[in-house]
């Protein structure tokens, strides 16, 4: 990648190694772009165009900030940005567009594998998952000195976590399990 100053004063050439995966490695099973958490979204006022930016990218007309290192504060909620590659689509009526029907299953988990929150699964029928919303609220289960029982919602506490995603594409029957360590602190 060039970059340069726009009067052409300061011109700096970038360069960084990596293998793109051709459409081939997942046409019998799934994968997923990187995951990442969204620190903030904001609509711009149309399409850009090529353009690098520092601190965050564009999709579409989406101003995307990543949260690259995973912490997120106690009583937060995560939003999580990724595609899906290799789901294959529903057959479509003449003059229709194709849709995909892919269920994701996402929970939280401590460190030492014991389960922290699971949310209800997720039905998307598109490979693109633009900003999924996960409170990171968990109910437990009081049980007071009478024996008495009641629930509660709690905010996560802090300390390293792993978000587990469960991918499942219903019309190939493919699944996929995908792990993000984060922080709360």
């Amino acid at each position: 990648m060039a970059l340069a100053s726009p009067d052409l004063k300061k011109v700096g050439i970038a360069y960084y190694d990596f293998t793109l995966p051709g459409p081939d490695s997942y046409q019998n099973t799934l994968e997923t772009t990187s995951i990442f958490f969204l620190k903030k979204v904001e609509q711009m006022q149309a399409v850009e165009r090529m353009t690098v930016h520092k601190g965050y990218f564009s999709y579409s007309v989406l101003q995307i900030v990543p949260n690259l290192d995973n912490i997120v504060a106690p009583g937060a909620q995560i939003e999580i940005f990724y595609f899906i590659l290799g789901a294959k689509p529903k057959e479509a009526e003449p003059g229709q567009q194709a849709k995909n029907d892919i269920e994701v299953d996402y929970h939280v988990q401590k460190e030492d594998g014991t389960l922290a929150i699971r949310w209800s699964p997720q039905k998307y029928d598109s490979a693109l998952v633009p900003g999924q919303a996960l409170p990171l609220k968990q109910t437990v289960q009081i049980t007071d000195d009478k024996g008495g029982k009641k629930t509660e919602t709690r905010d996560l506490g802090p300390g390293k976590y792993d978000l587990v995603l469960k991918i499942t594409d219903k019309v190939s029957g493919e699944t996929l399990e995908k792990k993000i360590g984060f922080e709360v602190k």
